[in-house]
């Protein structure tokens, strides 16, 4: 009996053999390629839900305060803020400057209020200008990169349409005043003695309360004055003479635009993408530029946008495609199969991406996009693709997560390709590979068993 015996353990052991080459084993490979064109698909699994989303559309890298206008694509809410005092003026002087009393005991003075009807023309003014850019985006720009500025008038707001009377709005060309309007909005804002910060602050408060990308805002006076604006904001100063051209010229150099006139030269650079002021009236050896033509940042009245500002406000768009150069950019996509389990043929995949911004050439520049992530799909081995849900269920984050899970019944090589799409339409593929061992030949298994019972043999003879 003992001969049977071994017969049968020599043969088991060869099946245990034959088991351990039959039962496939999965490795894995992940590169960023090209889609597949071979194998077939398994069975897909439920996906699982965790919540990852933004509050807000401040764009991918500007959470500063610093950074609440960098170039003018995407949405802005336009602050416009009228104030004025009731200190005693010189009515006879369009500046109207502030005059002691003693002064107007010999001159025509009172105080300088907006009258509504002064109030009803300039916000048509602003209006006009704001639509006019507006305007220009729309004809140029895929929908996701046009610019839309939204009028915010503060003061129908927060004061029924009066403007803010405060202590002293100083004289032209001052900023006394900025940080007492704010106040008016928020006593916080009193907090801060820099008006530039105050306004900064106000900015990033209401690019969040109103689910924008950027905002600005305009002060303004009801008196005769220079309007000037600081580079990508936070604030311009306005005044009461003011045409619609002054404010879209000023929103200019809120996007990133120099002044093209005057003294202004060719080696000024400024802008999200460090552009040079090709268009100004000077060249860096102090002589007249002969290609400075008539602009909307040179020329009084003039509504054509140079070359040089084109690029400052972040409108280059190299391969004419509708799309600028700051938003052409692709998503980056990673993937992460560790948790796949490959005796059993299952796979994991976690899929994680991001937004990419384009790197700002100005060293002291940061790097922001507006462009979101709205789509992701998946195939396996060049299929048919199929929609992959991000794992929070809702698209239009900066960031998003995905979770693939599927089995692999068979033996042989998978190829499963991902990819992500941002808001521009660009996308980016990502493969990953799962090879198993393929299956044993029946030369392979005729050979084992042929082993087995050759031992069984043995071990009897052996006995005998």
């Amino acid at each position: 009996m003992d001969h049977y015996f071994l017969m049968g353990r020599h043969l088991l052991l060869a099946v245990v053999l034959l088991g351990l080459v039959t039962n496939p084993t999965v490795a894995r490979e992940t590169e960023l390629e090209g889609s597949g064109d071979s194998g077939v698909p398994g069975d897909s699994l439920n996906q699982q839900h965790t919540g990852n989303g933004s509050s807000d559309q401040v764009p991918f890298g500007a959470d500063s305060i610093s950074d609440t206008s960098e170039y003018a694509l995407g949405s802005y809410t336009y602050n416009i803020i009228f104030l004025q005092d009731d200190h005693l003026r010189d009515l006879d002087d369009r500046e109207h400057p502030k005059m002691s009393a003693v002064d107007c005991e010999t001159i025509n003075c009172g105080t300088v209020h907006w009258t509504e009807n002064m109030l009803d023309t300039r916000k048509a003014r602003i209006l006009e200008a704001s639509s006019w850019w507006n305007e220009q985006s729309l004809n140029r720009h895929h929908a996701a990169a046009q610019l839309e500025i939204t009028v915010n008038f503060t003061n129908d707001v927060h004061n029924a349409g009066s403007p803010f009377t405060v202590d002293d709005i100083g004289d032209e060309g001052s900023s006394v005043g900025f940080i007492d309007a704010l106040s008016l909005i928020d006593s916080d804002y009193s907090d801060h003695t820099s008006y530039s910060t105050a306004t900064k602050q106000f900015n990033d408060d209401t690019r969040r309360s109103e689910n924008s990308h950027w905002a600005i805002t305009t002060f303004v006076k009801p008196y005769y004055g220079r309007a000037s604006a600081s580079m990508n904001g936070p604030y311009t100063r306005g005044y009461e003479d003011d045409p619609s051209w002054t404010y879209l010229h000023e929103l200019g150099h809120v996007f990133g635009a120099r002044d093209e006139y005057g003294s202004a030269s060719t080696s000024g650079r400024s802008g999200y993408l460090y552009g040079y002021n090709t268009n100004a009236a000077t060249l860096p050896d102090g002589s007249d530029n002969p290609d400075s033509v008539s602009a909307v940042m040179k020329t009084h009245g003039n509504h054509f946008i140079s070359d040089g500002s084109n690029t400052t406000i972040g409108w280059l768009d190299t391969d004419d495609d509708t799309i600028p150069d700051i938003l052409d950019t692709f998503p980056t996509v990673t993937t992460d199969d560790s948790g796949s389990l490959p005796s059993t043929g299952f796979l994991q995949a976690l899929i994680d991406a991001t937004v990419t911004p384009l790197t700002s050439p100005d060293p002291y520049e940061g790097d922001f996009t507006i462009n979101t992530l709205v789509s992701a799909q998946v195939r396996v081995d060049g299929g048919s693709w199929s929609d992959l849900p991000p794992i929070d269920s809702e698209f239009g984050d900066y960031v998003e997560a995905f979770q693939f899970e599927q089995y692999f019944s068979g033996p042989g090589t998978y190829q499963i390709d991902f990819r992500v799409a941002n808001s521009v339409g660009n996308y980016t593929d990502k493969a990953l590979h799962f090879t198993t061992v393929p299956e044993p030949s029946s030369t392979i298994c005729l050979a084992l068993i042929f082993v087995g019972i050759s031992l069984a043999g043995r071990d009897q003879r052996s006995h005998h």
